[in-house]
């Protein structure tokens, strides 16, 4: 049997010295990594992470503290070694607000660094989307052909018209106006594209950060240094 193999390869079996013990290895990770895999998040290889032990490290990031463990062979048995670690991960919150924090505290760092691959979930639909990368765009500048109204608006008209124009046909339109109309709060911030094939621009304050996603871009020398 495979176990059989394992013992002899173990043991130091001359007939065994070849074997190829990389998979019942691997079977083994898996069987030890279903309880963190269930409780943390996984970044990587045999790495976890969790909620329940985390710091702020500032810039709209904070600091997970996990291990890595990982099965090896030794004489006549098998050992698992455990390392702690610790990584970045996006802090949860409002994603315009976290885009101001990382500029401050990396001195003006690329913003597609940060914002790339991070997901989020939307205010004013409750969508969960894919940020793709930052845009040189406005909601003030950006301008887009819209169906309903028949002429080019820019994002911050969308974002009031576009609900008044579904809300008025329930109610009046001072109701509408004071309950769905979006006034964008900070319309001269740069707009996230989350579309897939096509460009689909917003701004980031309709943009919540989901839990739990680890960052992958590079850390400044004073996140490296709180998280040592």
């Amino acid at each position: 049997s495979h176990l059989d193999l394992l013992n002899k390869y173990l043991a130091g079996d001359p007939t065994a010295r070849n074997a190829d013990v990389a998979p019942l290895l691997a079977a083994f990770n898996t069987v030890f990594a279903q309880h963190p895999m269930r409780n943390g998040v996984v970044v990587g290889r045999n790495r976890f992470f969790f909620k329940q032990d985390t710091f702020p490290l500032g810039g709209g990031l904070e600091a997970w503290k996990g291990f890595y463990s990982a099965v090896r062979p030794s004489f006549k048995q098998l050992q698992v070694n455990v390392n702690v670690a610790t990584t970045a991960f996006y802090s949860e919150g409002n994603l315009a607000n976290a885009k101001n924090e990382f500029r401050t505290a990396t001195f003006g760092a690329r913003m597609d660094s940060f914002v790339r691959g991070i997901r989020v979930q939307t205010t004013h639909l409750g969508h969960k989307k894919t940020v793709r990368k930052t845009s040189p765009h406005t909601a003030q500048s950006y301008k887009f052909n819209w169906d309903e109204g028949g002429s080019q608006v820019t994002v911050e008209e969308y974002f009031k018209r576009s609900w008044l124009s579904i809300s008025c046909r329930l109610s009046t339109a001072l109701i509408c106006f004071t309950e769905y109309g979006i006034k964008l709060r900070h319309p001269d911030y740069p707009l996230v594209d989350v579309g897939t094939v096509k460009t689909n621009f917003l701004p980031p304050e309709v943009c919540q950060i989901l839990p739990g996603q680890p960052f992958r871009g590079k850390l400044t020398d004073e996140h490296t240094a709180q998280m040592i």
